[in-house]
């Protein structure tokens, strides 16, 4: 009898799960996938990976603070293996620690060659080559994060601030390059944050980002200055639709530099200026803003105004600083649906508090009042040292709104922005509850208020690491 042949057995055809599933649900899916599953996705098996690779690629974040080292060198080594992983990231975010004592410039070597770097940064053809390889030799942080920012063409948000700008010079060089339509370039970069410390700040670190014409959202921190330090010619900011600019150390008037950026963006929507004044400073007149506002006037949706002491300085001994002028001129801003400003610069630092409704854009719907200045020259406040700012605040809102809605007929809501913490123990609230001062309005205390990019930063944080 002859032998039966066995039938060969079939090579079992790797399941691939949503092969007959369409791209949209697929992509919507994975959309609610924390980072830590996309990475067990990934080990899974290679069809799984290529699901889940562009969403765990596509935002990277890196925080560089004191005993903390970001894993940027490995992360490097992975995609010099994996270029193809490049074109996947959207959202890169590198911050961290901006305090002045700290002096974090160096990662500690951990197995990376200098020499497997070259290609990209001879391929670029930087002016700075020389000043990029020493500062890889040296394992600066910042010559890392030029190799990450200049290999990832598809990047569409882009943070770079605190520790990562500490030698602001190779990054700003790096902008420089991809600005003026020179490799490499970021053809769809459309929100940009460039805040360097306030040690390191000199008026030209930041204006090269204004050059990036794909930006539509910029948030950058200038030195005090007259005029502005443009690189190359001035360039057209219709591009931005947002500004977010902090003006550190500020000193004299700095009415002139926000009209020079003003005058150029003349499609913005929204715009955040802080200033932050300094020792020598001997006054602040709450008018220097306005005269630079008229060319955006037709476009501004939302102004925020913040006003700031320097954290070196204990202005509520100083008695020789004196606020001067109001806001009134923003009367006829119509367009302006949502405003923050100090409420010192409604209200005045008089004896008697000032009305706040004559200051306050007619068609505003969301009114933020934030405590800056609040210190002892501000006379219709009680003593700071002793009492809080409760009642004096809460008095001068229901006496300002009481008949709100012939001024301000879209006012829904009023928010008090505790930048000073002021409000302890809860007090306010209560207050708020007992008296209700404004009928028909939401009034809501809200503390620790960061700049919008800070607050972003810290989302962006937050949801990185679920």
């Amino acid at each position: 009898m002859g032998t039966r042949k066995r039938k060969r057995a079939r090579p079992r055809r790797k399941r691939d799960y949503f092969s007959d599933t369409p791209a949209e649900i697929i992509d919507h899916v994975m959309s609610f996938v924390p980072r830590s599953g996309l990475i067990n996705l990934c080990l899974v098996n290679k069809s799984l990976r290529s699901y889940a690779e562009p969403f765990l690629y596509s935002t990277v974040v890196f925080e560089y603070a004191e005993n903390w080292q970001p894993p940027i060198i490995n992360l490097l080594q992975t995609l010099l293996r994996r270029p193809e992983l490049l074109a996947y990231i959207r959202t890169l975010a590198l911050g961290g620690n901006d305090r002045a004592e700290t002096k974090l410039y160096s990662l500690k070597p951990i197995g990376y060659r200098v020499q497997s770097y070259m290609p990209i940064i001879e391929r670029l053809r930087l002016p700075v080559t020389n000043l990029w390889v020493r500062r890889l030799r040296e394992a600066h942080v910042d010559a890392f994060a030029a190799l990450l920012i200049a290999q990832a063409p598809n990047i569409r948000r882009l943070t770079i601030a605190d520790n990562w700008l500490r030698s602001p010079d190779l990054l700003t060089q790096l902008l420089r390059h991809g600005a003026l339509g020179q490799p490499p370039m970021w053809k769809r970069l459309e929100q940009l944050v460039f805040f360097a410390p306030f040690v390191v700040q000199t008026p030209d670190v930041a204006m090269t980002t204004f050059y990036l014409s794909t930006v539509t959202d910029l948030a950058v921190s200038l030195g005090d200055m007259q005029v502005l330090p443009w690189p190359t010619a001035e360039p057209d900011l219709d591009h931005l639709i947002s500004l977010d600019v902090t003006l550190r150390d500020v000193m004299s008037n700095c009415a002139t530099m926000v009209a020079g950026l003003l005058a150029r963006t003349r499609c913005l929507k929204s715009l955040y200026l802080e200033w932050e004044y300094y020792p020598d400073a001997t006054g602040m007149d709450f008018e220097e803003i306005v005269p630079a506002l008229p060319p955006v006037k037709a476009t501004l949706e939302s102004l925020r105004l913040r006003m700031e002491f320097s954290r070196h300085w204990r202005l509520r001994d100083d008695p020789n600083m004196t606020p001067n002028g109001s806001l009134g001129s923003l009367l006829d801003f119509d367009r302006i649906t949502r405003f923050e400003v100090p409420l010192v610069a409604l209200a005045g630092c008089g004896v008697d508090a000032k009305s706040l409704i004559p200051s306050i854009p007619r068609n505003v719907e969301e009114l933020s009042l934030s405590t800056d200045l609040i210190y002892e020259n501000v006379k219709w406040l009680p003593d700071l040292s002793n009492h809080g700012p409760h009642e004096s605040i809460v008095s001068v809102i229901e006496e300002s709104f009481r008949h709100y809605r012939t001024s301000l007929p879209r006012l829904r809501c009023i928010k008090i922005i505790d930048t000073v913490n002021g409000f302890k123990g809860g007090r306010i609230e209560r207050l708020l509850e007992e008296t209700s001062p404004v009928d028909g309005i939401d009034i809501e205390i809200v503390r620790d208020m960061l700049s919008p990019w800070r607050e972003n930063l810290d989302d962006l944080w937050d949801a990185f690491w679920k």
